[in-house]
C-alpha cells in the first residue's frame, strides 16, 4: 500500500463494509420482532449503537480524514474485527438459544449423562464443551451435579432461586 491514494481506497472500502454491517442488523429490527425472539432482537438494537465508535466527535475537517482517521488500514481492522467478532458470537448464541433449545438440550444431556442414562453423543458433546462455562446455560457455576438438575434448569430460565425452590417442591408433592 503505498501513496494516499491505496489508503483512501482502503479506507473507503472499509468504511463501506462497517456500514454494511450496521445496515444489515438495522433491517433486522423492525415490527417482526417477536417476544419469541425478544433477546435477539434486544441485542440488535443494543450492537446497532456500536456504528457510532467509527464517527468522529465533533464536526471532521473533511470528509477524507475522517475517513483517514477512522478507517486507516489499522483501525478499519480492529473495528470490523470487532465488530464481527462480538456481534456474531452473541448474535449467534442467541439464535442458537432463540426459543431456549440449548439450554433445554445442554441441561437434559448433563442429567443423563450423570445418572448414567446416556454414554458421550459427539455432537452433544462438542457444542457442551463449547458453552461449558456459559452462565447463559449454567448460571450459577459449572454444570449442575446430581440433586440440582432441575433447580439449576429453573434458574436458567430466570426463576428465582426461592420461586425454583417452591416450583421443585410443587412438583415432587
Amino acid at each position: 500500500m503505498q501513496g494516499q491514494s491505496d489508503v483512501a481506497r482502503h479506507a473507503l472500502n472499509a468504511k463501506q463494509s462497517w456500514n454494511q454491517i450496521f445496515n444489515n442488523l438495522e433491517q433486522q429490527i423492525g415490527p417482526d420482532a417477536t417476544s419469541n425472539h425478544y433477546s435477539f432482537f434486544i441485542n440488535l438494537e443494543r450492537y446497532s449503537v456500536l456504528r457510532c465508535l467509527a464517527e468522529p466527535i465533533g464536526q471532521a475537517s473533511t470528509e477524507c480524514s475522517s475517513q483517514m482517521a477512522f478507517f486507516n488500514p489499522l483501525m478499519a481492522g480492529s473495528y470490523l474485527l470487532f465488530a464481527n467478532y462480538v456481534i456474531g458470537l452473541d448474535l449467534g448464541s442467541c439464535t442458537i438459544d432463540s426459543i431456549g433449545q440449548l439450554r433445554c438440550v445442554l441441561h437434559m444431556y448433563n442429567a443423563f449423562k450423570k445418572t448414567g442414562l446416556v454414554d458421550d453423543i459427539a455432537l452433544v458433546q462438542e457444542v457442551s464443551t463449547v458453552f461449558r462455562s456459559s452462565k447463559p446455560v449454567w448460571v450459577l457455576k459449572d454444570q449442575p451435579e446430581q440433586g440440582e438438575f432441575c433447580k439449576r434448569f429453573l434458574l436458567s430460565w430466570g426463576f428465582t432461586p426461592i420461586a425454583a425452590t417452591h416450583t421443585i417442591k410443587h412438583i415432587n408433592s
